[in-house]
């Protein structure tokens, strides 16, 4: 047996302006190879935007959601996705935003109603991140939320995808063949 050193890179990680995974790329790397922030710049970093989460807006549309422990949230873990210049990201009431990410401002919203099932069991609302498909031509995010949905919309318009159970959205317990306690 004998072996070989090799010039291949350690990591090829992620396309350097996209975030398409939830680590970065299909082989979850969580690596991209940009380097204009290193160990020795990385204390000069200013905030350049923040974003207001469209739950926000939710709550202060409606007082059930803003005044009610039914749907308290805990805390925003969402690994968002940079595709073709937008990044996604998914929220804890499980809504989904395409946001700019140059200037923070929300390029559209979609509010598939799940909060309306009530407060999840164990952690409540909580929504890590969604996924991205495209064949080409059409191209779509998916993400589980609520108690038991998971739910695909376009990813250009953020509309329901009419392909997809009913209204963009499949109910994860259905045909398992016993009652499932989601509360």
């Amino acid at each position: 047996m004998a072996a070989a050193p090799s010039e291949a890179p350690a990591q090829a990680g992620a396309d350097p302006h996209e975030w398409r995974f939830y680590g970065g790329d299909p082989g979850h790397t969580k690596y991209t190879p940009l380097d204009r922030i290193t160990a020795d710049n990385v204390d000069q970093l200013r905030i350049a935007w923040t974003w207001t989460s469209v739950d926000d807006k939710l709550r202060a549309e409606n007082p059930v959601i803003r005044d009610g422990q039914r749907f308290r949230t805990y805390a925003y873990e969402v690994t968002p996705l940079v595709v073709d210049g937008v990044l996604y990201a998914t929220t804890n009431l499980g809504q989904v935003a395409a946001i700019d990410p140059t200037t923070g401002e929300t390029i559209w919203s979609y509010d598939p109603g799940l909060y309306l099932d009530g407060r999840p069991a164990v952690h409540g609302f909580l929504t890590r991140g969604l996924a991205w498909w495209s064949d080409g031509e059409e191209s779509r995010l998916i993400y589980a939320g609520g108690r038991t949905w998971l739910v695909s919309v376009d990813a250009k318009t953020g509309k329901p995808d009419p392909a997809f159970g009913r209204n963009g959205r499949v109910d994860l317990t259905r045909g398992l063949g016993r009652i499932i306690d989601t509360g």
